[in-house]
Order: structure tokens, then sequence, then C-alpha cells
């Protein structure tokens, strides 16, 4: 039965440099496979039945991370993530994930294969490299896995290429392919949906992506408000400039009227009404790039709150459903 664990620091640590882009607070570890895996797996990497967002990783019996076979494993599943959160940011409905879809459309394509299926390539030659790099995140010297604080120089020192800092998604599958992913995924989302209704582990998942959910809310209100804040400093510098701009222009305006009368009367007026002309077309345009930014903060936090109010009741709905206020 499969049982959730804590990986190490060592492990979280390398993850985070191998993979920058995934939020690895969305991944629940665990050792074992779920009770529908055939037992030869070494490891998978699924979406979260329930969820709309979050993976699992299931490492099977190898979670002792003094083995470096454990930390190989790892890293491979660990590829599968950000391959699967690299479309729409990883999300959907159990597991209808565009990520996860794409995963069958190239494993249909490739005549039933596993080993041929680019998703798999890509992720073997992803810890082959890893591997030929022999890289140890984990000192274990002292009994335990501690971090070794080199472990980010020795990356970058013998392969750079191992931090995916864009996700990396196989272009493959065919029409037929594609088509039969459409009953297939569908019919494995349900019956792991099925599967894992009494599961006690989504009831865990489920508070933890509430939380999650409130907490990346917090995080998006702040973005806006930085970001705001940082549009009116624009806005008010560019007036600032303009200003300047504008008085530069009626300085050297001045200078180069003529001096006889009526001609240089008649080119100071005209330089005062241009400047002011100026100063007016300055000021409402910094007015109209106050508002602007402000009408796109209010959309941004307006958003927010709504992608965290449609978490929030998709997640209060499962769990009333799994009965987890009760347990």
């Amino acid at each position: 039965m499969a049982t959730p664990i804590a990986i190490p620091d060592c492990a979280k640590k390398l993850l985070l440099v191998l993979y920058p882009t995934v939020d690895w607070s969305l991944v629940m570890f665990f050792s074992g496979l779920p009770w529908w895996v055939a037992s030869g797996t070494a490891a998978i990497t699924l979406p979260n039945p329930l969820g709309i967002g979050g993976y699992r990783i299931y490492l099977g019996a190898s979670t002792d991370f003094c083995d470096q076979a454990t930390i190989n494993t790892l890293v491979h599943e660990a590829f599968h993530v950000q391959q699967f959160t690299g479309i729409a940011g990883g999300y959907g409905v159990g597991f209808l994930r565009p990520g996860f879809f794409k995963y069958f459309v190239c494993f249909f394509s490739n005549k039933f294969k596993y080993e041929d299926n680019p998703y798999e390539k890509e992720a073997y030659a992803h810890e082959d490299a890893f591997i030929a790099c022999n890289i140890k995140p984990c000192d274990c010297s002292t009994g335990q896995p501690v971090y070794n604080p080199t472990t980010p120089d020795d990356i970058v020192a013998c392969n750079p290429d191992l931090i995916v800092r864009k996700p990396r998604i196989p272009d493959c599958g065919t029409w037929w392919a594609f088509l039969l992913a459409l009953v297939v995924v569908p019919i494995l989302a349900i019956l792991a949906f099925i599967g894992h209704l009494f599961d006690y582990w989504n009831c865990v998942y489920l508070q933890m992506q509430a939380q999650q959910c409130r907490e990346w809310g917090i995080s998006r209100r702040q973005e806006c408000s930085a970001w705001a804040d940082q549009g009116y400093e624009q806005c008010t510098e560019w007036a600032d400039e303009g200003y300047s701009a504008c008085s530069q222009w009626a300085d050297w305006g001045s200078s180069h009227c003529c001096d006889w009368w009526p001609c240089s009367w008649a080119c100071k007026v005209l330089v005062w009404v241009s400047n002011w002309v100026c100063v007016v077309s300055v000021w409402i345009a910094n007015v109209v790039c106050h508002v602007s930014v402000w009408i796109v903060n209010m959309v941004c936090i307006a958003w927010t709150w709504i992608v965290v109010a449609i978490c929030l009741i998709w997640t209060t709905i499962l769990r009333t459903i799994l009965l987890c206020w009760w347990r």
C-alpha cells in the first residue's frame, strides 16, 4: 500500500535546482505503489486523481535516499512532473490534464510501446545524463542524508542542460492516437476517481490544496499590488519626464524667438500656448496611465478571488463527498 513520505531536504533542493519552474509544494511523494499498479513497476508519476492540481510521485520500494538509485529514480519521475505541468500549468480535473493526455497520445502513436514513448525516452535521457555526472546531492557520511551545498555548482560544471528552465514537452502524436486518447483517458480518469474515493490520503491532499489555494491567493494579490505600484511609479516617472521635456522645449523656443516687435511677442505667446498644451497633454496622459493601471490591478485581484473561490468550493465539495469532515 502506498504511504505518503516526506523526502529529505537534500532531495527537495535537488529538485528545486533541476526543475525550477515546478511548484513542488503541489507534489506528494509516496513509498509504495497504488493498489491497481502492477507490482513490477519501479515508480510512477500520476496526477492527483481527485484534485484540480497537484501530482503524486510513487517511488515504489526505493525510498532510501542514501542509495543513489533512489535519487536517479526521483530525477526521472520528477522530469515527468515538469512535462505534465508544462501544458496549462498541469491543471485539470483528476487525470484529465492536457500534459497527461498528451502522454497517452504519444504512447499510442508509438505502437503502444513504453520504451518508444517520447515522454519516457526524454525522461530516461535526462536520468542517464544525471547519472553520467555522478552528482551526489545527499551526503550520508553521518548516516542520515544531508544536503551537499556544492550540488548546484557540480550540476552546472558537468552539464548545465540538466537544469530544465523551460518545460521540455515532446512533439508527437497522430490523429487516430488523439481520438483514442479521447476515449481512454476519460475512462482512466473515472476509474481513478472511483478507485480513490475513499482513499484517506485524498482528504489529506485536499486539505493541503485548500491551504495552498489560500496561500496562492495571498501571493497573487501581493503580485498584483506590486505590479500596480510599479506601474504607478512608471506613470509618474513618465509624467515627470514629459513635464521636463515641455519646459526644455519652452526654454528652447523662447531663446530662439525673434527679437523685434511684434514678432517677438507673437513668438512668445505661441511658445507659452504650446507649452501649456504640452503640459495638459502630459497631465491627461498621466491620469489615463494611472486609471489604466488601477483597472488592470482590479481585474488582476478580481480574477485571483474568482480562481481561489473556485478552488476552495471544489475542494469543499470533494471533502464532503469523501466524508473527510467526519473522519
